[in-house]
């Protein structure tokens, strides 16, 4: 284990290297290389060579990550220097919370306010705030004090752990939007979101693909202290069905082909689904991420 200490706070964190989290392999090949924002020191994003998970290793140990997400990391002061939840969505943003919304009220086959919604790691509750105006029973959930007292401030409601285990069960949705490249044990944690949701009930997980975000110029989606773990398609639905879901058929309002076609014509934007599955089968890694349906 090696000790650091961060640029801020001259606080010392822990770098550990961790086995695979998905099938608990050591041998891995590294593939990237890049300097962490609040730790100024290269971080190493390698492949797993059993199942072809992308992770940091070694990372900022347990304990460390959880100091991350103080409020200097809210106000985009702390490892993800593009964020600021104390700002007001643009509308942009409101755009796609709307889209996503939608989509998975469609999924489910009810209208947003028929549903009971948890939106786990809801941050400053954006789209929390929009199913609940939209008149679903909308509940949140998050880790982060500062996260907590936004929403607070917004008269949204939040769930402490031991109202989520009396709720287990009984959500028509959950939604995790850019929650899971953040945390420990992406396996149990899926499982566990899908323990919440109905049987029939709809799973979203929304975070950046590998194959994508590797090449943007800068690589802004690779912050290595916080953002941990790296998925692409395949890796996700493999994940999805081991923790018993299915996939629903949707076009995932998420996905680059989607997004463009929403600035064009009518008739091209009719083409996307067939493109979608083209991609697919000659490109899986560039498809589009799961939605999931529980099926146990």
């Amino acid at each position: 284990m090696d000790l650091i200490r961060s640029s801020t706070d001259g606080e010392t964190i822990a770098l550990k290297s961790y086995p695979c989290a998905i099938c608990r392999s050591t041998d891995r090949e590294l593939v990237f290389r890049k300097k962490g924002a609040l730790i100024p020191q290269l971080f190493q994003i390698v492949k797993c060579r059993a199942c072809g998970h992308h992770y940091v290793d070694p990372r900022v140990d347990d304990e460390g990550l959880e100091s991350l997400y103080d409020d200097a990391y809210y106000r985009g002061h702390g490892f993800d220097r593009g964020i600021d939840f104390y700002a007001e969505p643009n509308a942009e943003l409101n755009g796609a919370i709307a889209d996503i919304a939608t989509m998975v009220a469609g999924v489910a086959g009810t209208p947003i306010s028929h549903l009971t919604w948890l939106d786990f790691g809801c941050g400053a509750g954006n789209l929390l705030r929009h199913v609940s105006q939209s008149g679903a029973r909308a509940y949140g959930y998050d880790l982060g004090a500062p996260a907590r007292a936004l929403c607070a401030a917004k008269g949204l409601t939040l769930l402490d752990d031991a109202a989520l285990h009396e709720m287990a069960g009984t959500f028509d949705a959950v939604s995790a939007i850019e929650v899971i490249e953040h945390v420990t044990d992406p396996l149990s944690f899926l499982r566990y979101l899908v323990s919440l949701l109905r049987v029939g009930g709809v799973l979203y997980v929304q975070t950046g693909n590998w194959n994508f975000v590797r090449l943007v110029r800068g690589t802004p989606y690779v912050m290595p202290e916080g953002h941990i773990h790296y998925f692409n398609p395949p890796t996700m639905r493999r994940l999805f069905e081991t923790s018993g879901l299915r996939e629903a058929d949707v076009l995932n309002v998420s996905w680059i082909g989607h997004r463009l076609a929403k600035r064009a014509p009518v008739n091209v934007s009719a083409a996307v689904r067939p493109l979608e599955r083209l991609v697919r089968l000659v490109a899986p890694g560039y498809a589009q991420f799961p939605v999931g349906v529980r099926i146990v």
